[in-house]
């Protein structure tokens, strides 16, 4: 059946202000069935129309490139080449998704979605024929959480600069969480976010943020957020899919040892930070307690332990002077 795009355009009720915007595009010219048979989700983003306007003519393009076959709305298909007559491809229309569907019974599998399947993604760091980039989570910090970076004059003198824009490595979880909330309505906005599914994914996105920040480095997560978000704006893939290569290069597993510390058996647990002060805030002589302390009186520190604190004995014989009371005692209790 010969394409009409008179009778397409009052079938589905397509506006005046929605054909003028794909007039401007050149879709409804002599080419408009092969056009609108390879015209993607992005391409109908990009004419910035309602959402009313955008969801009803995305599905009358869809229904065209079904017709047809097949097309970018519709998902890949297996041996149906683009343009071959729908009624001739009956058996053929089959998409990908067609054809990982389970065996009646056996419940429905998930759908793979792995980012770097393609090859072309570790080419692309922008979609430059949108002229979109990232949302970055270092541009959504509100001037108030930002920290100021203070330069030491000498002298006890310090000068604290508010920072003009947040660094990556210096953004804490809770910026992190801040920022990721102002993004999601910017990205619903531009249409990025523009189905119930899209939503959650980038909810699901939310939560892969924080799992990954339990077991891997805070800094790693975060460049592995920053390249996911370049990766995304470039490919447009979905929110939360994996990327086993960008996991790879740049998450770093927490060292061994970090949060609670293991007690070795049969040692006591040892005081995170030596004692340097005294209780009026005098630091201890450091010469002193090694025993070598060459100023004697002159001395401007307190010549007392630094562990204990007792004016009786330097902390290098701290140790000696608990056994010499213990061994004192024992004696006093035999006599």
């Amino acid at each position: 059946m010969e394409f009409s795009l008179s009778e397409w355009i009052e079938k589905h009720e397509i506006g005046e202000d929605v054909q003028a915007a794909l007039k401007k595009e050149g879709l409804l010219g002599q080419k408009a069935h092969k056009c609108l048979c390879l015209i993607e989700n992005q391409d109908l983003k990009d004419l910035r129309l309602c959402k009313a306007d955008f969801l009803l003519l995305k599905e009358a393009v869809k229904e065209i490139q079904e017709d047809n076959g097949g097309g970018p709305l519709c998902g890949p298909t297996i041996g149906v080449p683009l343009g071959a007559p729908a009624q001739k491809q009956k058996q053929s229309q089959m998409t990908l998704d067609d054809l990982l569907q389970p065996v009646q019974g056996q419940g429905k599998q998930p759908r793979s979605d792995r980012v770097d399947l393609d090859p072309s993604v570790y080419l692309t760091a922008r979609r430059k024929d949108s002229g979109e980039s990232a949302l970055r989570v270092v541009d959504f910090i509100s001037s108030a959480a930002r920290e100021s970076e203070e330069i030491d004059l000498g002298g006890g003198i310090s000068l604290k600069m508010a920072g003009q824009k947040q660094k990556l490595e210096r953004v804490s979880p809770a910026m992190w969480m801040a920022a990721n909330g102002r993004i999601m309505p910017e990205l619903i906005k531009n249409r990025e976010l523009d189905t119930e599914e899209s939503v959650f994914d980038y909810i699901a996105y939310t939560v892969k943020v924080s799992e990954l920040a339990c077991r891997y480095t805070w800094a790693s997560v975060l460049m592995y957020d920053d390249e996911y978000r370049s990766l995304q704006a470039a490919t447009g893939h979905r929110w939360g899919a994996d990327t086993p290569h960008l996991s790879v290069v740049a998450l770093r597993e927490k060292p061994i040892g970090t949060g609670q510390q293991r007690q070795q058996p049969g040692t006591n647990v040892a005081a995170p930070n030596k004692r340097r002060t005294n209780a009026k805030g005098i630091p201890f002589c450091l010469q002193w307690n090694k025993g070598n302390c060459t100023y004697g009186d002159r001395c401007n520190f307190d010549h007392s332990c630094a562990t204990c604190g007792k004016a009786d004995h330097p902390s290098k014989d701290h140790a000696l002077a608990g056994s010499g009371k213990a061994a004192a005692a024992a004696t006093t209790s035999i006599a």
